[in-house]
Order: structure tokens, then C-alpha cells, then sequence
């Protein structure tokens, strides 16, 4: 390994490199990954994309249980993390939507009972609207407004 490291900047890089790697794959699962980033982090940009360009042609043999088993258990983590901020991203633009109807049917409620008529087409311009900046800045307008051109402007 520490040749590795000591040819990190030489012509010899590429192949010492792989010599570490392949040593490094005959460790348990913790020294395996500490040795390959170790490597990775000494090669120079042209030997690591050497490298890259070797591992993309598939010019690997089958790789061993322990190639397998930390294969799958990067795929799993990466899966994990994947779900997790897909389910983050999720809930957050459902809690938006959310807070954005809410506003929609207050903004509606305010001017039903204030008796501002409120066309078709105004309201499903205020139900599809999913900015709640804006429906709060209606809201606010439609505590004093007397009619809709007050709330939405000239254009409804």
C-alpha cells in the first residue's frame, strides 16, 4: 500500500495502483474500503481516469464474494439514502401543496362572506395557484377588499 502512495505522482502509478487495489480486496470489508479510498485519493486525475476507463469496458474478472458483498452493500446504503430523500422531497412539496389549498379555501371562505362575488374562472385561477406567497398577499387584500379587482388587480 504504501507504494502506492510513494508512486502516487510517477508513470508507474496506473499499475502499482491496481497492484494495491487487488491486495487491498484480500482484506475483511473495513480494511478493503479504507486501502481502496486510500489509493484513489493518491492517483493523480490521469491515472484515475485510467482506471475508470478500464473499470467501464468491464475488463474486470468476476468479482469475488467480498467484491460482491461491498458491492451490495453500497448499492443498499445508496438505495437508502436514495428513498429517504426521495420520501423527504416528497412529504415536503405535499406539505407545500397543502398549505397552499389551505390558503386557496381561506382566501375563498374570506370572500364569501364578505360578499365579493367571485367568478369561475377567478376561482380556479385561486385553486390552481400553488405559490403561497401569493395567496397570503390575497388573503391580506381580501380582509379589506370590496370587490375582486381590490384582491387580484384590474385582470383577474
Amino acid at each position: 500500500m504504501s507504494s502506492a502512495l510513494a508512486h502516487a505522482a510517477s508513470d508507474e502509478t496506473f499499475d502499482v495502483a491496481l497492484g494495491a487495489i487487488g491486495a487491498a480486496l484480500q482484506l475483511d470489508e473495513d480494511r478493503c474500503k479504507f486501502y481502496t479510498q486510500l489509493v484513489l485519493a493518491a492517483l493523480s486525475d490521469a491515472a484515475r481516469a485510467r482506471l475508470e476507463e478500464m473499470m467501464r469496458l468491464g475488463n474486470w474478472p468476476e468479482p469475488t464474494d467480498l467484491e460482491k458483498r461491498i458491492l451490495a452493500r453500497g448499492e443498499a446504503i445508496g438505495e437508502a439514502r436514495g428513498e429517504a430523500r426521495g420520501e423527504a422531497r416528497g412529504e415536503a412539496r405535499g406539505e407545500a401543496r397543502g398549505e397552499a389549498r389551505g390558503e386557496a379555501r381561506a382566501l375563498l371562505t374570506i370572500l364569501r362572506a364578505r360578499g365579493i362575488d367571485v367568478p369561475d374562472a377567478l376561482r380556479a385561477r385561486v385553486l390552481a395557484c400553488a405559490d403561497v406567497e401569493v395567496l397570503e398577499a390575497w388573503v391580506a387584500r381580501a380582509a379589506s377588499a370590496v370587490n375582486a379587482a381590490e384582491v387580484f388587480g384590474t385582470h383577474p
